[in-house]
This record gives C-alpha cells, sequence and structure tokens, in this order.
C-alpha cells in the first residue's frame, strides 16, 4: 500500500522513490482491513496506484520499470485492472504487458 503513503505526503515528496533525511510524513491508519479490502477499498487502492503510475509517466523514460512495476501491483488488487484502465495507460506500457 506504498502508494497511499506516497500520494498523501505529495507535498513533501516530490518523487516516489527519493524519501530524503528529514522529511515529516503523514502516516493515517488504512481506512479498511489491508488483508481483505472490500470493493470499495480496492477501487481506492487501484485510483491511488493509476495516480502513482500517472506520477512516474510525468518522471520520463528513465522511469519505465518503476512505472511498470507499479501496473502490476496494481492489478494484484484486480484482475481485470489492464482492461478496466487502459485509456489511463501508456500505449508502451500496454503493449509491454500484452507481450508478457
Amino acid at each position: 500500500y506504498w502508494p497511499m503513503l506516497y500520494m498523501t505526503n505529495k507535498g513533501v515528496v516530490a518523487n516516489p522513490e527519493l524519501l530524503e533525511p528529514g522529511m515529516v510524513l503523514k502516516i493515517y491508519e488504512l481506512p479498511f482491513d489491508p488483508k481483505a479490502p472490500g470493493a470499495l477499498s480496492v477501487t481506492v487502492i487501484v485510483e491511488t496506484y493509476l495516480q502513482t503510475y500517472a506520477d512516474y509517466v510525468k518522471l520520463g523514460a528513465s522511469w519505465v520499470d518503476q512505472r511498470r512495476w507499479v501496473l502490476l501491483q496494481a492489478a494484484t488488487f484486480d484482475k481485470d485492472f489492464f482492461a478496466k484502465n487502459e485509456a489511463r495507460i501508456d500505449a508502451a506500457d500496454l503493449a509491454w504487458y500484452k507481450a508478457r
């Protein structure tokens, strides 16, 4: 669930890969059971991963591996993740996934 930590701290953390000494992060209790999230919680989780993915895309081509990893993590919560979110995923990343 690390994208939730990242998204709630975007004002402090500009790059999800770089936590610096001295950063003060807000850590909230998850509003659901992490071992068994319900349907609404899964929707929120997937959206958080998609927003984190979009931030990796903005970081540029050198972050392709990281952004694809975020997509694979999101897909663990929704077996139809790629089909449902095609419009929000870069064409090269979709082609990579389909070729796997």
